[in-house]
């Protein structure tokens, strides 16, 4: 005779739902920190920045990664006293590109989180206003940060779902295998622990291998629970333990019989 079993749904369905929460929330924050926080940056920008009649073009414009407030201050230094063809190209190497858009004699450059504005002074740019975003760098670089925690974790739990996919157990009379190892003789089980089996739902059993004492668990979350206890019952008939599953429903049988007999009552 041979008793066999392979994961516990309950164990693997909980464990897929965890996994799920955990990745769409992982992508979310990822989506905001790469592109929807600056999305909404940049729409805020092109609607109170400019006027009716230039926001069409305006929203065509480039988002340049690299206009960032760190480099306010050096940018702004750096064109001081340079011509207008070195400024544009001082301009065009420090963010990436030519101006995201130009308006009259005014240029702009859109960051994730930042709008540059430089006005024509003398012929030359000069830096006028550096605005920022509701969203600013850090709550962008946060929703990174986040994205990629939460989404590991998510992965994780996809790792161990597939690890758990591989539960199996399987008595018969050349013993107990777990995972398909190296079975378990009953003559070499010394003991099987329940202590906690009613609270957590696993047995202990104590064996002796190779001159060695070592403990094997059989947690009733892992497998089906219907050959969970056929497999613990094969065991304690082959051996004499105490067999706890079985203890168990009958200790909930008598309990209902003593409930409905009460009631009747």
């Amino acid at each position: 005779m041979t008793v066999s079993s392979g994961p516990g749904t309950e164990r693997l369905v909980r464990n897929g739902i965890l996994a799920g929460m955990f990745l769409f929330m992982g992508l979310w924050f990822a989506y905001d920190g790469l592109t929807g926080y600056a999305n909404k940056n940049f729409d805020e920008f092109v609607a109170t920045q400019f006027d009716p009649e230039v926001r069409d073009q305006a929203a065509k414009a480039t988002v340049y990664p690299a206009v960032t407030t760190d480099k306010v201050a050096e940018v702004s230094k750096a064109i001081e006293g340079k011509s207008r063809d070195e400024q544009l190209s001082y301009l065009d190497k420090t963010f990436g590109g030519p101006p995201s858009f130009e308006s009259g004699t005014t240029i702009y450059y859109f960051g994730p989180a930042l709008l540059l504005e430089f006005e024509t002074k003398r012929n030359r740019f000069a830096l006028a206003e550096a605005i920022p975003g509701n969203q600013t760098e850090t709550s962008i670089l946060w929703q990174k940060v986040f994205g990629v925690i939460i989404t590991a974790i998510g992965l994780g739990i996809v790792c161990f779902i597939i690890y758990a996919a591989k539960s199996h157990a399987e008595v018969s009379e050349n013993g107990l295998s777990i995972r398909h190892r190296r079975p378990i003789p009953f003559d070499e089980m010394k003991a099987l622990r329940h202590d906690h089996f009613t609270k957590k739902g696993w047995i202990d059993i104590d064996y002796e291998q190779d001159g060695s004492e070592k403990t094997v668990r059989l947690d009733e979350y892992h497998y089906d629970k219907e050959k969970f206890g056929a497999i613990v019952a094969f065991i304690c008939l082959k051996t004499g333990f105490h067999d706890p599953v079985q203890a168990e429903k009958d200790a909930k049988r008598s309990k209902n019989a003593r409930d409905i007999s009460n009631t009747s009552v």
